[in-house]
């Protein structure tokens, strides 16, 4: 993969002072930019580098430059941008969002386990002597505070979100939970995911 990375710069302020007298004409109309160096990946800002430096001119005779405390002010009062950041800023709204989403599924998941339907699906983390495996659960009747589940045929060694091509839920394969005892496997994190208004690619309703 070909990376393009460097320096550049950037100007990030610029002023019209009419306050401060120019060195060779003495007029008072000076015009002054700030720049500062970033380094940047596929030309996009990651970081500022360096310090910022400032450049006055004459609106007026047109010379360049001056006095050393002028320069120092304009410097120390330009603020870097945001936007020089900008990979940095990306990276944290994508972690707040990932966050964000992670929180409001999590959410969810309490709410779906409390208020279970016929048709859900229960994506399913065993461990047993440090053998983990996944396996999935779906709600075949509901009695009360007894949750009646279909076990599906075939387990897994990883995390998988849909069946197989082989697998399938076993009809006469009946397990019954009480509400409270999914909550604390929730707790647990014996269940990981739980499916509802899925979509058919994922195989969950395949019944034999």
């Amino acid at each position: 993969m070909f990376l393009i990375y460097g320096t550049r710069s950037a100007r990030i302020k610029k002023y019209t002072d009419n306050h401060s007298r120019c060195e060779s004409c003495k007029n008072f109309d000076l015009d002054v930019e700030v720049y500062r160096s970033y380094y940047h990946v596929y030309y996009i800002p990651f970081v500022p580098i360096g310090e910022k430096t400032a450049f006055i001119r004459c609106n007026h005779c047109g010379e360049p430059g001056q006095s050393g405390t002028l320069l120092q002010h304009y410097e120390k009062s330009a603020r870097t941008p945001f936007y020089l950041f900008t990979i940095p800023i990306l990276i944290l709204m994508f972690i707040a969002t990932m966050v964000y989403a992670n929180f409001n599924q999590q959410k969810e998941k309490v709410l779906l386990v409390a208020n279970p339907l016929v048709g859900d699906v229960y994506g399913m983390r065993k461990e047993d002597n440090n053998n983990v495996s996944y396996f999935f659960l779906r709600v075949s009747g509901i009695n009360g505070d007894t949750v009646i589940f279909q076990h599906s045929n075939l387990e897994y060694g990883q995390f998988v979100s849909g069946f197989n091509e082989e697998d399938f839920f076993v009809k006469d394969d009946e397990f019954y939970f009480l509400k409270p005892a999914l909550k604390q496997m929730l707790e647990k994190d014996n269940i990981n995911s739980v499916y509802r208004n899925y979509d058919g690619y994922q195989g969950f309703n395949r019944i034999k």
